[in-house]
């Protein structure tokens, strides 16, 4: 409850904190509509959290620093530094709201027999892998006619368009490329990430227009963050040689696949 009290929300919310953090994108949306649509967060507290319950898993990092960059260690310090630049992210977008201490200020629903609970929670879990699963199949059909464009306009638009392109296609670069836009993709997330955030909280009355200004603050924290740790840790030294050199040949065409899901 203590990282809730960081950002001004109501204890109700360091749950769908902690999950959004560590659970990978869209799971801060999902769970800010549902405690918007059970009365346990209003409008203002529901958009602070969306702003902040927001990024990759560390598992999808650690996969990404395997395969870009030859060493898991690299894609942990980049989730490392997506976590801290949440905090004044998330300082800000929870500024000036009243905390409420105790949950009791809004009457929770009834609660449901645990067969109804388990039921509901088997219907809700298979929605909202059909909602990620449908995006995520419908932006691998559309990256293939963005690589159509000419020029370095195709690999742009889909790595803007979908994370995990975004991530791989950093390998074709050099390391400090590399490091630059993988944090950059996982702070934004991409427009089909946007657009699986958009489907969970239609109905909910959360506006995502202060969740657009807390990516371009993000993106500016993290962005500063993995440079300091880089300075710091000397992390170029953990790449594994060649890995860049070599990344085209055991990557024959960016975007026939997602590597790891987020």
């Amino acid at each position: 409850k203590w990282l809730a009290r960081v950002y001004h929300l109501p204890d109700a919310a360091a749950a769908a904190l902690a999950l959004g953090l560590v659970g990978g994108y869209p799971v801060g949306a999902r769970m800010a509509a549902g405690l918007k649509r059970e009365g346990r967060l209003d409008g203002r507290e529901a958009s602070a959290l969306l702003c902040t319950a927001y990024g990759p898993s560390p598992t999808f990092l650690a996969g990404i620093g395997a395969m870009v960059f030859g060493n898991r260690k690299i894609g942990l310090v980049i989730w490392l530094a997506l976590l801290l630049a949440t905090l004044p992210v998330g300082f800000l977008a929870g500024r000036g709201l009243r905390r409420r201490e105790r949950e009791g200020e809004s009457t929770p629903p009834p609660m449901q027999p645990l067969s109804g609970r388990f039921v509901g929670s088997v219907l809700s879990a298979t929605r909202a892998m059909g909602v990620i699963c449908g995006f995520t199949v419908a932006f691998a059909v559309l990256r293939q006619y963005l690589f159509l464009l000419p020029g370095e306009m195709g690999r742009f638009a889909a790595a803007f368009c979908e994370v995990s392109v975004g991530c791989m296609s950093a390998g074709e670069g050099g390391y400090g490329a590399a490091l630059l836009l993988v944090t950059g993709c996982c702070s934004l997330g991409g427009v089909s990430v946007w657009m699986q955030n958009a489907c969970f909280l239609r109905g909910s009355g959360i506006s995502m227009e202060k969740f657009f200004l807390s990516r371009v603050l993000h993106l500016l924290f993290s962005l500063s963050l993995v440079l300091l740790f880089d300075r710091w840790l000397k992390m170029s030294e953990w790449a594994a040689v060649g890995v860049f050199s070599s990344f085209s040949e055991a990557v024959p065409a960016m975007g026939a696949g997602s590597a790891v899901s987020s």
